[in-house]
């Protein structure tokens, strides 16, 4: 991924903290020549600093799962900037921030450890208590998987390379059109 020093992660938990509030990942592999791309939500694990997810047994993906390696990306809040903010230079551009995550994936065939895991993404998405059968039910109809960090690549492109009053006038305009986006860029430029 292109990404010139200015817009560099600022920290690899700033990278993480992505992933955790952005876990809705596009997954990547190459086989036999050509691109194999699912989406789903991949679960950051703090214990073992590896994500897990799992896919449909019936996804084509999952029968690729241990073969090379893959890449996982997460984006977090994005929006154009237009002329109207960068009174300065006259140029519109796109601020965002994305987490790219690459390393191999493992099936976990253990029973007790897949429980385990479907409890934790459940966990993480779902306020009811996690229910026992549910996961019998699942289990015959997905492959749960972990995938291994080892190289993480984080690009936060948030008007680092602007002038301060560009800067600020465009944090206060996406205050009120992406608050999301407002609060990476007050975090990606703390003298502003």
């Amino acid at each position: 991924m292109y990404t010139p020093a200015v817009f560099k992660s600022p920290t690899h938990h700033a990278a993480i903290e992505l992933i955790k509030e952005n876990s809705f990942a596009t997954l990547i592999h190459t086989f036999d020549h050509q691109p194999i791309i699912s989406h789903l939500p991949l679960i950051f694990d703090p214990t073992k600093q590896h994500l897990i997810g799992h896919l449909a047994k019936a996804n084509p993906h999952s029968q690729q799962l241990e073969q090379g390696e893959y890449t996982a990306i997460f984006q977090g809040a994005h929006d154009v900037i237009t002329t109207n903010h960068h009174f300065i230079s006259q140029i519109p551009t796109w601020n965002y921030a994305v987490v790219h995550i690459s390393g191999t994936c493992q099936i976990v065939h253990d029973i007790s450890q897949q429980q385990s895991l479907l409890a934790h993404i459940h966990h993480q998405f779902d306020p009811n208590p996690f229910d026992p059968e549910l996961f019998e039910r699942m289990r015959r109809a997905v492959v749960f998987f972990t995938l291994s960090i080892e190289r993480i690549e984080a690009k936060f492109k948030l008007s680092q390379n602007r002038q301060p009053a560009e800067i600020q006038r465009t944090i206060e305009a996406m205050n009120i059109l992406n608050p999301a986006l407002a609060k990476l860029m007050k975090q990606a430029n703390p003298n502003v």
